[in-house]
């Protein structure tokens, strides 16, 4: 059996690209294959031969493999799986609403747009559902996706080298406050 996982887009730093890794090394670690297969034109140049074109997926899947689908935007790749004959899990990640979008980017606009369209369509598609918050779950609930399950985002906490700016930790550490960091779009 393989775990095939799809993503809408796949570059260095993005959090669903990020994760979908994180999937695939723990699944390595279990004696499991799990490619991450991605369109090409939405794959960044330097990150090509860590995922599969898309284009390859359907020939590859067999009917007792899983298809783990990101769904996170409108996407060639939602299409793709909704036809797929496996087994099949969803995990979503929100759809952004498009208005943020309309009049400074509306081509990304459209794609949110297709987007909402097709987490309708899979409504009825998948085994298994999955969210990574609760308020990302219930509105799968709301579009009548059933057993919905939260799988929180995995994430590699190893932050890079770990070595840590000794003047900057002093001022974060020495004060007595409890930082919190956010991290979140503009």
């Amino acid at each position: 059996m393989v775990i095939h996982q799809i993503v809408a887009g796949f570059r260095k730093g993005d959090a669903i690209s990020d994760e979908a890794l994180l999937l695939q090394a723990l699944c390595a670690s279990h004696g499991t294959a799990s490619p991450v297969y991605c369109a090409r034109a939405t794959t960044a140049a330097q990150q090509r031969t860590q995922v599969c074109d898309l284009d390859t997926l359907a020939d590859a899947v067999k009917s007792d493999d899983i298809v783990l689908l990101h769904l996170s935007i409108g996407s060639r790749g939602n299409a793709i799986f909704l036809n797929l004959k496996c087994k099949k899990v969803i995990l979503y990640h929100n759809v952004t609403p498009s208005h943020f979008f309309e009049r400074l980017n509306p081509p990304m606009a459209s794609r949110l747009d297709e987007g909402r369209k097709q987490v309708a369509a899979l409504a009825h598609v998948a085994e298994i559902n999955l969210a990574d918050s609760d308020y990302n779950a219930q509105e799968l609930r709301e579009l009548g996706y059933r057993n919905v399950c939260v799988l929180p985002l995995v994430v590699d906490a190893s932050f890079g080298s770990g070595v840590l700016d000794p003047v900057m930790k002093s001022r974060l550490t020495d004060d007595g406050v409890t930082n919190v960091l956010f991290v979140g779009r503009v």
